[in-house]
């Protein structure tokens, strides 16, 4: 991939640092782009209780005729990642994380986040867009990110990291997925 991370992919927000016991995203729509890369953040309250989480697809961006639970293309995870202890530029000492190593997942209908990380973890899932069509629609091409079980003591983040655009773009005018 060449060029700058703009030109050739689109960011989009699933849904900003909250709480709650379920969560969803918004709809995101994958036909004018290959891949997704839905990246997770999970900030771990005094609870150890795991987050629960599946990728849904749909027909378009208002959830139509909705499948839950398919089963991605990869998953990796990194666990226990601190918050930042300090100012970052201030001292050497200042703490990132405790590891940089991801670790892949196996891909399922659903997945369960580890109950034993004492700090944060993220996740990265990639979706293959040709992997959404199935034998009752081949219009599948929305994809949503939801948390189905999870702590209100934990804070979790979601975004979306569409790339492998089907037609020329460039920056700003890399082709919408928030509409259909």
């Amino acid at each position: 991939m060449n060029g700058m991370l703009f030109e050739q992919c689109k960011i989009v927000p699933g849904f900003q640092d909250q709480t709650g016991a379920a969560i969803t995203s918004d709809w995101v729509s994958l036909k004018n782009y290959q891949r997704a890369l839905i990246l997770v953040h999970e900030m771990r309250g005094a609870d150890a209780t795991g987050m629960a989480y599946r990728v849904n697809k749909a027909r378009a961006v208002a959830g139509t005729n909705e499948s839950n639970g398919i089963t991605t293309f990869k998953e990796w995870t990194v666990a226990d990642v601190a918050s930042n202890t300090g100012d970052i530029g201030a001292t050497a000492a200042a703490t990132v994380g405790d590891t940089d190593t991801w670790v892949a997942v196996t891909p399922a209908a659903s997945i369960t986040g580890s109950t034993t990380q004492s700090k944060g973890q993220w996740y990265a899932i990639e979706v293959n867009a040709n992997d959404l069509p199935d034998t009752t629609y081949q219009d599948y091409d929305c994809i949503q990110f939801e948390i189905t079980a999870h702590n209100a003591a934990h804070y979790v983040s979601c975004w979306f990291v569409l790339y492998e655009a089907r037609y020329a773009g460039v920056g700003a005018n890399n082709p919408t997925a928030i509409t259909d």
